[in-house]
């Protein structure tokens, strides 16, 4: 069964469009990377699939069409926005009780929190938390209701290395569990290992829709991690084609290092790669 279908969708603002004529199919259970640059149209799609923006063409989730049936088709998703205004006076246990409540869900805030590392800052209030801190959190919401679809528009902005092993480990619990997984973002995000596919966006076009394994023998990603060390405290720079591997490996013995500063390669450059290779 598909969880999601795109029908020859297109969206546009003044005149200007931003979705051009995609169409592609998501089998239930897949971790998708929906890649492309900053104004490809990537969040515009995951707006029109949740019913925010209107459309033309089609869209279904797990079978319902967006267009007619709406408040059926969003019962399926949970939804992490590029940018979230959260209530800053409310704390972490208030604003899950709140969000719970209005999605009539049961939740343990040992459950939700302490995949995050949150667990302690409960009674928080979320202008009290770091950047990193309020994504995750932002990660936790987007969950509850044990959602079988999760769309994700860029879920490691703010987050430094231990936050993004953080998420990382969380995103591949939740594919063993069989949930279907569409994260959105301008990077490669170190998951291209664990995906099922790569959709990439261009310019509002889908540019190539091709299984994760074919992607790899198409490009070779280097991450290049920069690495502060406490003692002497000196910068030095080490690169990984795989990024989840090389974090986890470096911050299990991380008592010598300060800090941690990935440096991604761009969508432009795998861009440029595909088209080498005799991509559009």
């Amino acid at each position: 069964m598909y969880a999601v279908e795109v029908r020859n969708v297109s969206k546009s603002f003044g005149g200007e469009a931003a979705v051009k004529g995609v169409t592609f199919n998501i089998p239930a259970g897949e971790l998708v990377l929906f890649l492309g640059p900053n104004g490809s149209g990537k969040t515009t799609l995951l707006r029109c699939m949740l019913g925010l923006l209107s459309f033309e063409g089609e869209i279904r989730i797990f079978g319902k069409d967006v267009k007619r049936q709406g408040k059926e088709a969003r019962r399926y998703v949970g939804y992490l926005p590029q940018s979230l205004s959260l209530y800053g006076d409310m704390t972490l246990y208030q604003i899950i009780d709140f969000i719970s409540d209005l999605r009539g869900v049961t939740v343990s805030l040992e459950e939700v929190l302490q995949p995050f590392g949150l667990l302690d800052k409960a009674d928080s209030k979320v202008d009290e938390l770091s950047g990193g801190m309020k994504q995750k959190l932002a990660f936790v919401l987007a969950l509850l209701g044990d959602p079988a679809l999760l769309l994700l528009d860029e879920p490691f902005s703010n987050l430094d290395a231990r936050g993004r092993l953080d998420v990382i480990e969380v995103i591949k619990l939740l594919k063993r569990r069989g949930k279907t997984i569409i994260i959105s973002t301008h990077t490669l995000a170190g998951l291209l290992p664990t995906a099922d596919r790569v959709i990439l966006m261009h310019r509002g076009r889908l540019l190539s829709n091709i299984p994760a394994s074919e992607f790899i023998k198409t490009i070779t990603p280097f991450y290049r991690i920069h690495v502060r060390r406490k003692n002497p405290n000196e910068w030095t720079t080490v690169t990984a084609s795989n990024l989840y591997e090389k974090l986890k490996e470096m911050t299990a013995v991380n008592s010598g290092y300060g800090e941690i500063i990935v440096e991604e390669p761009s969508i432009d450059e795998v861009i440029n790669m595909l088209s080498k290779d005799g991509g559009d």
